[in-house]
């Protein structure tokens, strides 16, 4: 791995075989480093201790990681090994996009768009303050002025216009560190 805590090759000679016990002391050392060869004159049997971190992870926060336990007869084998472990995990694993969330590289998305009775306006702000979202028909008037106060992060608002008749609008939305006017259509 190009980034590690710790990474111990275990000599099964003197680790293994012995006793078959490896003390919790001697388990720990080997995951900070303290304990393990990264050489060998033997090529036989051994176990790789492969540690991460430390993680800074704030309260709630989440972190993904996957393990793979990977063994061969061989050098050569054992990298076959190692890439059908990588690529099966290429493949079989993804993070589902969250649809509360804008788009990547987008700061603002209105979902569904042409819409009936409400709209989901998908925002980010980078900072805490006021939402304003303001309806403007073809001519330029102003139609309906609504907001609310918003913390730092992803968020959505349920628009529902009240007293507007179907057609076309322009949403002036402002969040405390940004601005963009967007057309929608209201149906019947």
């Amino acid at each position: 791995p190009p980034h590690f805590a710790g990474l111990a090759g275990i000599n099964h000679r003197y680790y293994i075989y012995p006793d078959s016990c490896v003390t919790d002391g001697q388990k720990y050392r080997m995951l900070n480093g303290a304990i393990g060869d990264r050489n060998s004159t033997e090529s036989y049997d051994w176990s790789l201790v492969a540690s991460f971190g430390p993680f800074d992870l704030p309260a709630g926060a989440k972190q993904r990681v996957a393990f793979a336990v990977v063994g061969g007869i061989s050098e050569a084998n054992f990298k076959v090994n190692a890439d059908s472990a990588q690529s099966w995990y290429n493949t079989q694993v993804g993070l589902a996009e969250n649809p509360n969330q804008p788009r990547a590289g987008r700061w603002f998305e209105i979902v569904p768009n042409p819409f009936r009775k409400g709209t989901f306006i998908h925002y980010f702000s980078s900072t805490p303050g006021r939402l304003e979202i303001k309806a403007y028909d073809a001519s330029g008037r102003l139609k309906e002025e609504t907001g609310r106060e918003i913390t730092t992060g992803n968020g959505i608002y349920h628009w529902q216009p009240k007293n507007l008749a179907r057609g076309v609008y322009f949403l002036k939305v402002n969040t405390p560190d940004k601005e963009t006017v967007t057309k929608v259509l209201l149906l019947n």
